[in-house]
C-alpha cells in the first residue's frame, strides 16, 4: 500500500476472522480521492482466504492488475468459475 501513503485515503472496512477450523478470512476496502491507474474506480480492495498454510483465495485490484470486469460475459472463458 505504499503507493497510497501520500494520498488522502479512507479505510472503509477491515476485518480478519480466524475460524474454528484454523482458516483465515481477511478483507480491507479503502476509498481513494481518485483512481490509481489502470483502475477506473476510487476503491482499493483486498480479500484473502487461507487454510492449513495454503492460500485458497487472494483477490485484489493492486496496481498493474486493474479492476476485474463486472459483467460475466466479459470474463474470458478460461477464467470463469464453473
Amino acid at each position: 500500500m505504499s503507493s497510497m501513503s501520500s494520498m488522502s485515503t479512507q479505510l472503509l472496512a477491515q476485518a480478519k476472522e480466524v475460524r474454528g477450523d484454523g482458516s483465515i478470512l481477511e478483507i480491507a476496502i479503502w476509498q481513494l480521492p481518485q483512481p490509481l491507474p489502470p483502475c477506473r474506480r476510487t476503491y482499493k480492495y483486498r480479500l484473502y482466504y487461507g487454510a492449513d498454510g495454503v492460500t485458497r483465495v487472494r483477490y485484489d485490484n493492486e496496481r498493474g492488475k486493474g479492476d476485474p470486469p463486472l459483467e460475466p460475459d466479459k470474463i474470458p472463458a478460461d477464467k470463469r468459475e464453473s
